[in-house]
């Protein structure tokens, strides 16, 4: 194999020349064809007329044979010259030269060797060295691998690197799961005014999924139940991101944690506000995700108002009603009370805890979504 340089590693460029090289080839075949055809075409119609005039029909065929050499000379010379042109004197010179199938081939497939070794070296540090700013480098390398494998000319190798990228992302998901749970062991303690809520309260998890599990009511319905669970068991697994909504009702779809642009406070991990953290849980469990909408949609469109007393663990709770909150309105789903009395709330906040949480967050109005009755 020739050495191939920057330009020419680009597989893009390559398969535009290469359909340019067969075009230029479709032609040299295709102008001599016809010109045969057109010129019999021309001496048949002719003689069919019984009288044959040499010098009209010399004159026709020679407008024909020039037009046709016209259309042929141009495209074989632009090849001939552009074949013989050294290697090396330009970069487009090169591509084209080096634009055949084997050659896009061996640049394609080695283009994603050295994405995906750029790639799992990233994980394999991101492995040995657990932190979020590793976990993140290693996760920007993922896209590039991912196209530069798709880009592989040939589809059974194409289909192995693909089969092998898979097993690296699997790994590099491990490394989220593990940043998670260390995420859980931390349970800040400190009161903050710092939600989009504007209220302040205790933040990080006063309980955890096993204390829910075991809290819950064995008369509830199952939708309930299902509510409550699939809400707690995001705790620390999906950040806190401004506007942020699921595109999937299946979790790994929608990368939560992968580096996306900053929100307005500055946050750049794919998530959910508290809102659409409602929508996700709802989207999972009844299969209707409240309009992916925000506090005041739901309000307006998906619930009906309840009382304190009749709150059920899969009810949600509101800071304000719509557009009454000076900083911001805020939801959580209701899990019931501790052995305190004290109400338990999942919801999705924002700074400094970031992710969804598991404490007695001080919601005032209650209301029921609609699809529970």
């Amino acid at each position: 194999m020739i050495d191939v340089n920057d330009v020419c590693s680009d597989i893009d460029i390559l398969n535009i020349i290469s359909i340019f090289k067969s075009l230029i080839s479709l032609i040299m075949i295709i102008v001599p064809v016809l010109l045969v055809i057109f010129i019999s075409i021309e001496i048949i119609k002719t003689i069919s007329n019984g009288e044959v005039d040499t010098k009209k029909l010399w004159s026709s065929i020679s407008k024909k044979v020039i037009a046709g050499f016209l259309v042929f000379l141009v495209p074989t010379l632009l090849n001939f010259v552009l074949n013989i042109i050294p290697v090396g004197t330009m970069f487009y010179i090169d591509c084209y030269n080096n634009a055949t199938s084997e050659q896009i081939t061996y640049i394609s497939t080695n283009n994603a060797l050295v994405a995906m070794n750029d790639f799992e070296q990233a994980v394999t540090l991101a492995e040995n060295n657990l932190n979020q700013t590793n976990y993140d480098n290693a996760y920007k390398l993922y896209d590039p691998a991912r196209v530069a494998v798709n880009k592989i000319s040939d589809k059974e190798t194409r289909k192995d690197n693909q089969d092998i990228l898979t097993t690296i992302k699997d790994r590099l998901e491990n490394v989220r799961k593990a940043l998670n749970e260390q995420k859980k062991l931390i349970i800040p303690s400190k009161t903050e005014n710092g939600d989009e809520s504007g209220s302040g309260y205790v933040t990080g998890n006063k309980y955890d999924y096993n204390y829910i599990k075991n809290n819950l009511s064995s008369s509830l319905s199952t939708n309930r139940k299902n509510i409550v669970l699939t809400a707690a068991s995001y705790v620390g697994d999906i950040p806190y991101y401004w506007g942020g909504y699921a595109t999937s009702k299946n979790f790994e779809a929608n990368n939560f944690g992968s580096t996306v642009t900053s929100d307005y406070k500055g946050r750049t991990e794919k998530g959910l506000d508290c809102s659409h953290f409602v929508d996700f849980v709802f989207w999972q469990v009844v299969d209707d995700n409240l309009g992916n909408g925000n506090t005041t949609y739901i309000w307006n469109n998906y619930s009906k108002e309840i009382t304190e007393s009749e709150l059920l663990p899969g009810d949600v709770g509101f800071l304000c009603p719509p557009n009454s909150c000076t900083n911001g309105n805020h939801i959580g789903i209701y899990a019931g009370k501790d052995d305190k009395g004290n109400k338990i709330w999942i919801h999705e906040t924002g700074s400094p805890s970031n992710n969804v949480v598991i404490n007695n967050f001080d919601f005032k109005y209650f209301r029921r979504i609609n699809v529970l009755g």
